[in-house]
């Protein structure tokens, strides 16, 4: 058995029968679907959008209480692993698409974004969503294991637990951005313009 040099203990089996395969991440794409088919697709956006909006809060809350458990168990324990990788991950979808609903429609509350929507940290923020996809593709890779390094071979050792958790994950976001931007103008905003130039978009044209 293939064994991760950061292997904390959860059975490797787990994540190649439970974590990789694809039918067991389709409901959560098919979520991502059917938001996208909710916000953009009219006249069901009109009402939703409207619907959605004056109870954004509400989105808020609920997507928070979704996602909590996920800070209070610890996903490296084996005897936690097996579940909180099929239903932790469905809290973790419906969580963050509240959440993501909450942000969007406070962004167009009235038609007006809002004024924190406005600011330059708005725009990074933005920005960074913008390569969102590849970033995820590279996190781990790029991310995660550069992070895990640093921790596991003991370069981070001179400072306290705190400091290492900070700075860890502060490097593992950094390392996951960086790449994700960099792979998408090498690899993927290219390979869209191939794929433009011979199969355009029916809705621009």
């Amino acid at each position: 058995l293939w064994q991760h040099p950061y292997h904390t203990g959860v059975p490797l089996t787990y994540y190649w029968t439970v974590t990789m395969p694809t039918q067991f991440s389709l409901d959560a794409l098919m979520f991502g679907v059917f938001l996208a088919y909710l916000t953009h697709f009219r006249p069901v956006s009109l009402e939703f959008a409207c619907a959605s909006a004056r109870r954004r809060w509400a989105s808020f809350l609920v997507g928070i209480a979704l996602i909590s458990p996920m800070l209070v168990f610890n996903v490296s324990d084996p005897h936690y692993f097996p579940v909180l990788s099929t239903i932790g991950r469905t809290l973790l979808y419906l969580g963050y698409g509240c959440i993501l609903l909450a942000c969007v429609n406070s962004a167009t509350a009235d038609g007006n974004p809002g004024r924190i929507f406005q600011t330059r940290m708005a725009r990074i923020v933005a920005g960074i969503g913008f390569y969102s996809y590849p970033i995820y593709l590279w996190h781990m890779n790029q991310g995660r294991d550069r992070a895990l390094h640093l921790l596991f071979t003991g370069k981070l050792a001179h400072m306290g637990q705190s400091q290492r958790w900070f700075v860890a994950v502060s490097l593992y976001m950094m390392f996951a951005i960086v790449f994700g931007i960099v792979f998408s103008r090498l690899l993927e905003m290219p390979a869209l313009r191939f794929r433009e130039r011979f199969f355009p978009d029916r809705a621009r044209t």
